[in-house]
């Protein structure tokens, strides 16, 4: 949870600034950063993309009341956040290629340096003190957030980003798994 707290248009500027200096495929710079600062089209957002969970869910055979609980928690996290900000992938600066496995391979290119922008937004936050949280919900309700924000066609959602002064000062970070389960030596696979 954060604090009711306004996070300033310059330090926005300036986490965003850092962003940039992500490693991108082909030095493409596919991201873009949309501030909501509507405060209806937020919450309009929020309650058709939850309409869409609520669908999504039920077809996963959740119970009303998981449902209900999921839909809740996720209000709170989109509505209650002092900032929130909607990272895309702008498809017009990829390469395009003859075939369609270049052209897939190469979406994914995008994302991932999109996402790669989002790690260097996440950690320049810190610097001000600031905690901030990653939610892949765009990715599952694109044509309801490009509808509402009135996006290109162009524009692929990845990720919202909630961010705000914490609450608490000392967060607990979560658990990992330990190196020996993610890192592996070629030599030792043989």
């Amino acid at each position: 949870p954060f604090e009711k707290k306004k996070v300033e248009k310059r330090i926005i500027e300036e986490c965003i600034e850092i962003s940039q200096w992500a490693p991108s495929a082909h030095n493409c710079q596919p991201w873009r950063y949309i501030i909501i600062d509507n405060k209806e089209q937020r919450l309009t957002l929020v309650d058709k993309m939850n309409e869409k969970l609520r669908k999504d869910l039920k077809n996963d055979y959740k119970s009303e009341e998981e449902i209900e609980k999921k839909i809740e928690l996720t209000r709170d996290q989109f509505l209650n956040s002092p900032l929130m900000i909607l990272s895309c992938m702008d498809s017009t600066v990829l390469y395009i290629y003859p075939d369609n496995e270049r052209n897939k391979n190469e979406f994914i290119l995008g994302n991932l340096s999109v996402s790669s922008s989002i790690t260097y937004l996440l950690i320049s936050f810190q610097k001000y003190g600031l905690a901030s949280c990653w939610y892949s919900a765009p990715l599952f309700t694109r044509e309801i957030v490009l509808s509402i924000l009135n996006l290109p066609k162009t524009y692929y959602p990845i990720a919202f980003i909630t961010v705000g002064y914490p609450k608490k000062k000392e967060i607990k970070p979560p658990i990992r798994q330990p190196l020996n389960k993610i890192l592996f030596f070629s030599s030792n696979l043989m």
